[in-house]
């Protein structure tokens, strides 16, 4: 099957040769062709073709320095770890927690803190142990404080966002314990692109009445110039919710896989119900750490079969779809992820014809799923988890 990935390996194979020895373009180029791979299912293709990258982007830092291509060499080696399994998995999630920990350490020797601190932040995910992301959180924790306390000194404006970002810290910090209890974090980035300018006025209002309706144990929020964030906790879920404009940010750590994905689902059901324009929600991007193993993917599956039998709008179908495509599972998994998302995605499409045909119109949101696809929808999905178990 010719795909528009072997044009862009040629492409790399060109930057590479003798004549033109651009390591790092041809790098870029080979990373590209692997996520083409991987778009068309050639798990196998896409692994080959990063290893190429991973080595041309080591082999242009050897020349003009690490620093220059860091971000490129760790995106390279986060496509690796996603393709990889068993031991070659846990290598390059070595390679990358190192890696990472060496950058964040540099920024810290040169006095830039927040830089530092968002890359031990990213480091995280690719902890040998929970004692170590113990570790890592109590050491960027140290360094805002001592920015805190030299901002305060200079009444610096950005005082307010470094303390933001210090109880962030204790928030996901007071969650994990030694104790061995997995911990799981659930980011989600997403855009309401049809909000109007009276309704971002009173986001803040609208988003805490909603947090109010699952009945925290604690809930706190704070107004910037441009932007809210709400911090809040429920069991043994600890949350927050960052709005600027059209954007909403939730971050979600809890040692309950079910309570995170029940509270992550429910919330965004609600959300747009909020709104009198309905304004829609775009799922821009998701982190889930750790990945989906079988078991959390079968509950994701339930959870989204239990709210098919209560019934689906449009926008809710159009979520899940998102989710499925964006969301990180392991790779036995991945082909049955995104089996899932296509089929989900062709009643999507059936249910679009159906409803144009009804409304003359574009298609709203809120509209229902009809009954008959419920059904389909149901069925499939009791199918698929069969299956996996």
């Amino acid at each position: 099957m010719k795909t528009p990935c072997e044009k862009l390996e040629k492409e790399a194979r060109k930057k590479a040769s003798i004549r033109h020895k651009d390591y790092w373009g041809a790098g870029i180029l080979y990373r590209q062709a692997a996520e083409c791979y991987r778009s068309y299912g050639l798990i196998e293709k896409a692994k080959k073709t990063a290893k190429k990258s991973l080595e041309m982007l080591n082999k242009a830092a050897s020349s003009i320095g690490f620093g220059p291509i860091a971000h490129d060499i760790e995106t390279t080696l986060r496509l690796l770890y996603s393709l990889s399994s068993g031991a070659e998995k846990e290598r390059y999630k070595m390679q990358l927690f190192y890696m990472l920990q060496a950058r964040a350490r540099e920024f810290e020797s040169h006095g830039n803190i927040l830089e530092a601190v968002k890359i031990y932040r990213n480091s995280i995910e690719f902890a040998p142990s929970g004692s170590t992301i113990i570790e890592i959180l109590e050491h960027a924790i140290s360094l805002l404080e001592q920015l805190a306390d030299k901002y305060s000194k200079a009444h610096h404006p950005h005082l307010p966002k470094i303390l933001s970002m210090i109880e962030e810290f204790q928030t996901l910090l007071s969650s994990i314990s030694l104790t061995g209890k997995e911990v799981y974090m659930i980011k989600l980035s997403m855009r309401l692109p049809r909000l109007l300018e009276e309704e971002i006025a009173k986001q803040q209002e609208i988003l805490l009445n909603l947090i109010n309706t699952f009945r925290p144990s604690s809930v706190k929020s704070e107004k910037g110039d441009n932007e809210t964030k709400i911090l809040f906790e429920l069991g043994n879920l600890k949350g927050s919710i960052n709005s600027a404009g059209i954007l909403l940010e939730i971050d979600i750590t809890a040692s309950n896989w079910d309570n995170a994905i029940d509270f992550i689902m429910n919330f965004v059901k609600e959300l747009p119900k909020r709104y009198e324009t309905h304004p829609g929600l775009e799922l821009l991007d998701v982190e889930i750490f750790p990945e989906i193993d079988s078991h959390r993917f079968i509950t994701l599956i339930e959870k989204i079969r239990n709210s098919a039998s209560y019934g689906l709008t449009i926008g809710e179908l159009v979520f899940y779809i998102d989710f499925l495509k964006k969301v990180r599972v392991e790779k036995k998994l991945e082909k049955t992820r995104r089996k899932l998302s296509e089929v989900l995605e062709s009643y999507l499409e059936r249910e679009k014809t159906i409803l144009l045909e009804e409304m003359k119109n574009k298609v709203p949101e809120e509209a229902e799923v009809t009954d008959i696809t419920l059904n389909e929808i149901i069925e499939n999905l009791t199918e698929i988890i069969r299956k996996i178990k």
